[in-house]
């Protein structure tokens, strides 16, 4: 209980902190912006309808072949409303790395706020072939970005994000690779929106 009440009083003192009204109308922000991991994990549940790529149930991942580009992961949910408006965005592949040598990964997607017009092309991006790690030896895990995409234009909350992920032809790594999941990066502001549809 007393644990209970703590929580609550320090929400209190962070809302009158912060010059929250009793309607909840002034949002609610961080004096210093901080980052966080909106994640889709490489599961069979992503593959809807499909049974490519095959799945390793021992190492739990989706094995992307080589020089095959019709094998992909499909990714669609909305942002948190935590996000700040306007502002850009870092993919990234979590994968497991076998040789000095990195894959690339190619992603075709599509992001839009609540209320447009849903996009009648996907726009196409691709890893630089650069991971985050060095690489030793063995089977180690590891991250390859993408460049940034620019959010300028996505100013609301809950904006919509889709995505299919593969391997591009010809990166040089010869074999399957073993993807752990596709992660987003983003920056928040608060705790979340003033009010249930807008920041």
């Amino acid at each position: 209980m007393a644990t209970i009440q703590l929580k609550a009083a320090l929400a209190v003192a962070a809302n009158t902190a912060s010059g929250i009204n009793a309607s909840g109308s002034t949002p609610i922000t961080y004096s210093d912006t901080v980052w966080d991991d909106m994640q889709f994990p490489a599961s069979p549940g992503q593959r809807g309808t499909r049974t490519k790529p095959d799945f390793d149930d021992t190492n739990i991942g989706c094995l992307m072949p080589q020089n095959d580009e019709t094998e992909y992961i499909s990714v669609s949910e909305q942002f948190s409303h935590k996000r700040k408006s306007a502002t850009n965005i870092s993919p990234h592949i979590h994968f497991i790395q076998t040789s000095a040598s990195v894959p690339v990964f190619k992603m075709d997607y599509r992001w839009y706020d609540m209320g447009d017009a849903v996009p009648g092309s996907w726009t196409t991006i691709e890893t630089d072939g650069t991971a985050a790690l060095s690489y030793t030896s063995g089977s180690i895990i590891n991250i390859t970005p993408f460049s940034d995409i620019v959010g300028s234009d996505i100013t609301g909350v809950s904006a919509w994000f889709e995505a299919k992920i593969y391997r591009k032809t010809g990166d040089g790594v010869s074999g399957d690779v073993l993807l752990k999941s596709f992660d987003i990066h983003y920056e928040i502001d608060g705790p979340g929106s003033a009010s249930e549809y807008t920041k």
